[in-house]
């Protein structure tokens, strides 16, 4: 089981603790409650050089958890590319039917457009690949968190808008469910981004928006605990 010295020093990229740590006995395949080894936390947390330390030991580079996320989605999902590439560059698997939450798919819904552009560019990821367990692609993963950029390159890489999820929900049908279910009038901002997201995916024309912002003062954000709390059926590993 890992220890809490083990992962803190991990987490807080301490290199010297956890090579002192290793060579007291302390394997390098120890996992937590969730299967997470120490070369997860390292990715997540973005620790470049306890990464390092681990792989030179002789730690997988690319176990999946409990929930089937290995080390590359999570340092995806995080915006960490230093250890996206470094991950990648020693054989970390990029796609593929038994991932969970993959790599771009993570990266696209957090919105991280330089990780997105790397593995489109630099690994040839396909931008349709399906994420499990919904069957979403990355583009309506970046649509339904409403990351425009994101959603733009992908578009200009030639993503399909079509292709609809294990729901059948399609990227642009996704957008206008959020447009409708705006509690009322949004913001200027809000609606920009929400005309952008329709104009990008084929819904709209950006000179002539669906979407009217408010005239009044912007209404009080939901506390972080409304956010929170939904129906499991709508829960997802990397939100």
């Amino acid at each position: 089981m890992v220890t809490s010295e083990l992962r803190e020093s991990v987490e807080k990229n301490r290199v010297v603790n956890v090579k002192r740590l290793i060579d007291s006995g302390v394997s390098v395949l120890v996992t937590d409650d969730r299967r997470n080894t120490p070369v997860h936390m390292a990715a997540e947390a973005g620790a470049l050089e306890v990464l390092q330390l681990l792989s030179d030991t002789g730690a997988p580079i690319d176990p999946p958890n409990w929930i089937g996320q290995t080390p590359l989605s999570l340092a995806a999902r995080n915006g960490h590319l230093r250890v996206v590439k470094y991950l990648c560059e020693h054989g970390a698997v990029t796609h593929g039917p038994h991932l969970n939450t993959a790599p771009l798919s993570a990266a696209a819904a957090a919105g991280h457009l330089e990780i997105v552009k790397y593995l489109v560019e630099e690994r040839r990821v396909p931008v349709n690949s399906l994420e499990r367990p919904f069957g979403a692609t990355p583009l309506f993963l970046a649509a339904r968190f409403s990351k425009l950029e994101v959603v733009r390159y992908l578009m200009d890489k030639g993503a399909d808008p079509n292709i609809a999820n294990a729901q059948g929900e399609t990227a642009l049908g996704r957008v206008e469910r959020l447009v409708h279910a705006q509690p009322g009038k949004p913001t200027p901002a809000k609606a920009e981004l929400l005309n952008g997201l329709l104009a990008c995916l084929g819904g709209g024309d950006a000179k002539t928006p669906r979407v009217s912002p408010s005239a009044g003062p912007p209404r009080a954000p939901k506390s972080l605990l409304s956010h929170l709390i939904k129906p499991r059926k709508e829960w997802h590993f990397w939100q």
